[in-house]
């Protein structure tokens, strides 16, 4: 269905107001004009599968809370609109972005959710992520660079990569093994370099390594230095 003008004049007189539209299947450009005069609550948008650049463009005065999970695609336009003024973006229906778009994003000042990715292919973009406050869940990513990997390892909260099958990047992979040590993303990693060693030979506690299958003698000696409270089992 879609939002009639004075109805959508009236809701956005509610400054503070959560305003739940989901089953808006469209949006006019007056009505979203009106919508933008909110600027402090909240507005999801979900129903919404596609978004016209006029429209992105009305919501880049919109200072609230902006959910719209329900768009597969960005453009780059509506891209910069939204960037603008909105607070939070919610573009979890999104399985890959790129890397205009991302570009776009990780420079933006508000905080972006991407819950859908199952590629992330930017490091700017994944950077931007990982400066969540709270938990950074992406639960679809299956692929993702080296470059990107290292990005979110500089995530301080917990980070949930529940469908990766596959880690090659060790600081990833320590980032991971050290917010859940009854996980085994250590046993990914086929080789260390020194400072990677060096790593694990600070840790109190066990590091199981069982995919490695190659290893410096410097970085043996340095293992061997991890004798304090637990073992690393290669």
């Amino acid at each position: 269905c879609a939002l009639p003008i004075y109805a959508a004049e009236v809701l956005a007189k509610y400054e503070d107001a959560d305003l739940e539209l989901r089953g808006l299947i469209s949006l006019s450009l007056p009505a979203a004009q009106a919508l933008s005069k909110q600027k402090r609550g909240s507005l999801n948008l979900r129903g919404l599968t596609s978004l016209k650049d006029d429209v992105a463009e009305a919501f880049s005065h919109y200072g609230g809370f902006l959910g719209l999970e329900g768009l597969t695609s960005l453009s780059l336009p509506a891209a910069q609109a939204l960037s603008k003024s909105v607070q939070f973006l919610d573009l979890s229906g999104l399985t890959s972005v790129p890397d205009p778009v991302a570009e776009v994003l990780a420079k933006s000042k508000c905080r972006i959710l991407l819950r859908g990715l199952r590629e992330l292919t930017h490091p700017g973009l994944a950077a931007k992520l990982a400066e969540a406050d709270d938990e950074l869940d992406l639960p679809g990513l299956t692929e993702l660079s080296d470059p990107v990997a290292v990005a979110l390892s500089k995530t301080k909260p917990r980070l949930l990569l529940e469908a990766l099958k596959r880690i090659d990047n060790f600081e990833l992979a320590w980032k991971l093994f050290v917010q859940d040590k009854d996980s085994y993303p250590l046993s990914f990693i086929s080789s260390l370099s020194d400072a990677d060693a060096t790593t694990i030979a600070n840790y109190k506690g066990n590091v199981y390594l069982d995919g490695l299958d190659a290893l410096s003698a410097a970085a043996a000696e340095i293992l061997s230095r991890h004798v304090e409270i637990g073992r690393a089992h290669v």
